[in-house]
């Protein structure tokens, strides 16, 4: 709790933001966080991908699995039909929830639902916070500029921001699998 707060994304998305606490094993044992870079999504998709094929392969019926505990859409929409109020944790466009990132940044703030979504008041995050969250708005709003104007060199600059990137060249190899992959639905041409 360096900062005196208590995050509550999980390791999942503490390393987007702090990626300070991936720098050595012990540290990440001291804290109970995974390594999760790059290469690990790539592996967890993989073996997601090849658990389907299996599935789709094997004969019978197709079992959905259940959702994972962390999952309350169903009860959000429960609360939602049913004007039962709750609150949540969403991602919602900033609109001053949270005064000093940009408006256009996309927050997880708490919010109640019911008959709507209401957020929570505003809040002033602490200025030595603001850094870390506001450098993952500018990624953002350079992948949204990247993808209206196909600038695959903006686009490249896009994911170098990203604190899991390790190298230029990691970079460069992934925006060019990225849109290698991604051409056919990709709704401008990269250049």
């Amino acid at each position: 709790m360096t900062y005196g707060y208590f995050p509550i994304p999980g390791n999942e998305h503490i390393s987007e933001f702090f990626p300070y606490f991936l720098n050595d094993q012990a540290t990440m044992r001291e804290y109970g966080l995974k390594d999760m870079d790059i290469e690990w999504h790539r592996k967890r998709r993989g073996d997601k991908l090849k658990a389907v094929k299996e599935d789709l392969a094997s004969p019978g019926p197709l079992v959905p699995d259940p959702l994972p505990p962390e999952e309350e859409v169903l009860e959000m929409i429960l609360s939602l039909a049913n004007d039962e109020r709750k609150e949540y944790v969403l991602s919602l466009p900033n609109r001053n929830l949270i005064a000093n990132l940009p408006e256009y940044a996309v927050v997880e703030v708490p919010v109640g639902l019911g008959a709507g979504i209401t957020p929570l008041p505003p809040v002033e995050m602490p200025l030595e916070l603001t850094p870390h969250l506001l450098s993952s708005a500018v990624k953002d709003e350079l992948t949204v500029q990247a993808a209206l104007t196909g600038d695959k060199e903006l686009l490249f600059k896009a994911i170098l921001s990203c604190p899991l990137i390790k190298s230029t060249r990691q970079a460069r190899e992934i925006t060019g699998a990225m849109l290698e992959a991604e051409k056919d639905i990709l709704p401008v041409r990269f250049v």
